[in-house]
């Protein structure tokens, strides 16, 4: 089988300085549909760097950015989602005191003359638990559930916005045991069935191994 190479996402020669000091140093890396690819490193080598700038949140100093063999240049994290480009931190940024379906539409609403699209949003949320797999009322509010329960969701609403590419940094941190298992094969199959293409920031290196289909070093 003949692979193509220029379809995906690289990142080619990154550096990135602050204050003159550089902390990316030439890294290139690059992660092609239904492929999960692990990222490791010492601490202070740039992992979680590297991210924010494929996702757009940092601009490199020196360095290129390519989908499907075509330069891309993200001026915010908006910018990437609207590529396909979604990153999930280990900080969740969905919002505990919002329903599980205003989290699912946080920033992305549908409306029809000013009016939310209130009922269809809600179809559309309970839709997207139930392909994850995911046991929550999505009239109920995020925080009544687990971290790691939110965690599968992040990665979930990451998906529902037409994601190509998923940069996870340590996704498991702090989750355990058979918890870890479940985000783990769920992050697999979406590789596996939908041809997503997974950039995976873990110091864990069995897990790594249990999940990815090959480990650059930073």
């Amino acid at each position: 089988m003949t692979i193509n190479t220029t379809s995906g996402l690289r990142a080619s020669s990154i550096v990135k300085r602050y204050f003159g000091v550089p902390v990316l140093r030439g890294v290139t890396v690059s992660v092609r549909p239904g492929e999960v690819v692990g990222l490791v490193g010492h601490n202070g080598a740039g992992k979680s760097t590297l991210l924010k700038v494929v996702s757009g949140a940092v601009s490199a100093d020196e360095g290129e950015i390519s989908l499907d063999g075509v330069a891309a240049t993200f001026r915010s994290p908006a910018d990437a989602i609207r590529a396909g480009v979604a990153t999930v931190y280990q900080e969740l940024s969905l919002l505990g005191n919002l329903t599980v379906t205003q989290n699912v539409f946080l920033g992305h609403e549908e409306a029809r003359a000013g009016l939310l699209k209130r009922a269809q949003m809600r179809t559309e949320a309970l839709a997207l638990v139930e392909r994850f797999g995911l046991p929550v009322d999505v009239d109920a509010p995020l925080a009544e559930y687990p971290v790691a329960t939110r965690q599968l969701l992040e990665i979930a609403v990451a998906a529902h916005r037409d994601a190509r590419v998923l940069l996870l940094d340590e996704p498991t941190t702090s989750l355990e045991g058979e918890q870890v298992e479940r985000l783990l094969a769920k992050v697999r199959q979406m590789a596996d069935e939908e041809g997503l293409g997974v950039l995976l920031v873990n110091h864990k290196l069995d897990e790594l191994f249990s999940v990815a289909d090959r480990v650059v070093v930073v």
